[in-house]
């Protein structure tokens, strides 16, 4: 007996999550029905899950805008974290993850720490890529676009003086946080972050935070 598959779009563009659902529908892509629900924001979609869950249920697949314009430049709140959440609280769903941009620090961090099952850019959400991700997430693959794989698997320069830190201070420099209150976002003394920076300005031969923010996107380091 076939079974129905539950689908949460965490998403506030209703075009893009028309265009999710649209995909996902065409062609036939599995042959179960498919439930859609759409919430706009962090808190309601866990409100849903769990609304879901007492009723005995789960969604089989949760698509997560990982950047629904809760940029705070004094909290810097990314929507990965709510990745962590979903999984306490569902941890049979399978979550797609969607990024605004390319960003290699974040793209590797969410790999690594938070693993979902699928992640791709937005610039990248073309009916092909998400049917392709959908069968393959459905199926118990894992599934990255072509832009995150180039990121995730492509070996960074061997700048073997620079480690997870350094690339979190240069990140956050690149996001206008400034040098106080990084403390904020890294766990390290001021003082230490400081001493860090004035390596990496040493070991990457620039003088300046925009130069050193420059080189690092250069480099792929951020």
């Amino acid at each position: 007996m076939k079974k129905d598959i539950d689908v949460l779009i965490i998403e506030n563009h209703p075009m893009v999550a028309q265009g999710i659902k649209s995909s996902i529908l065409s062609e036939n892509v599995i042959s179960e029905t498919i439930n859609f629900k759409v919430d706009t924001n962090y808190n309601d979609s866990l409100e849903t899950i769990k609304k879901f869950i007492q009723d005995n249920k789960y969604f089989e697949i949760i698509i997560i805008n990982v950047d629904l314009g809760h940029f705070e430049l004094e909290k810097l709140l990314f929507g990965e974290a709510q990745i962590a959440k979903i999984r306490a609280i569902s941890p049979n769903s399978k979550v797609i993850s969607i990024i605004e941009r390319k960003e290699n620090y974040r793209i590797n961090n969410m790999i690594k720490k938070y693993k979902p099952e699928g992640l791709i850019i937005e610039f990248e959400l073309t009916m092909s890529e998400l049917i392709n991700m959908f069968k393959s997430v459905i199926d118990n693959m894992h599934y990255y676009s072509r832009t995150v794989s180039t990121v995730f698997h492509k070996e960074k320069m061997k700048i073997t003086c620079l480690d997870d830190i350094d690339i979190q201070i240069l990140f956050y420099l690149s996001k206008g946080v400034k040098n106080k209150d990084l403390v904020n976002f890294i766990l390290c003394s001021l003082s230490t972050i400081e001493k860090r920076k004035q390596k990496i300005k040493d070991y990457l031969n620039k003088d300046t935070d925009k130069e050193l923010i420059e080189e690092a996107i250069l480099l792929n380091l951020i």
